[in-house]
């Protein structure tokens, strides 16, 4: 399975070596790929999500509902979407007290509501 996995960060790069360990393709995703050294590919966020199967969000909490807002929403069409971030800010304050922040992202406008 092709994972698209956007952040490059300590979750990312985990969830990256132990998803790659167990047969998936992997790509990051980041906003200045060009700055990344890393032991996989990275890529823009955009190239990251049109490439995969499967797309994770694991942006800084604080930091993903500005990012993938700013991505076209049409991106994450057909996609199933994992959002494994915690709507954090770097210290560690709640960013949202009153709601999640995979409610909040503008790629569940496109997927419909699943039910068990």
């Amino acid at each position: 399975m092709k994972l698209g996995i956007l952040g490059t960060g300590k979750v990312a790069l985990l969830l990256s070596g132990a998803w790659r360990n167990a047969g998936h393709e992997i790509k990051l995703g980041s906003r200045d790929p060009s700055s990344k050294n890393l032991r996989f590919e990275v890529t823009s966020l955009a190239d990251c999500v049109s490439g995969a199967d499967v797309v994770v969000n694991a942006i800084l909490g604080s930091a993903a509902l500005e990012t993938i807002s700013a991505m076209d929403a049409d991106l994450f069409a057909g996609k199933t979407v994992i959002d494994v971030s915690n709507a954090t800010t770097p210290r560690f304050e709640l960013t949202y007290s009153d709601s999640s922040l995979a409610a909040r992202l503008p790629c569940r406008r496109r997927c419909p509501a699943r039910t068990s």
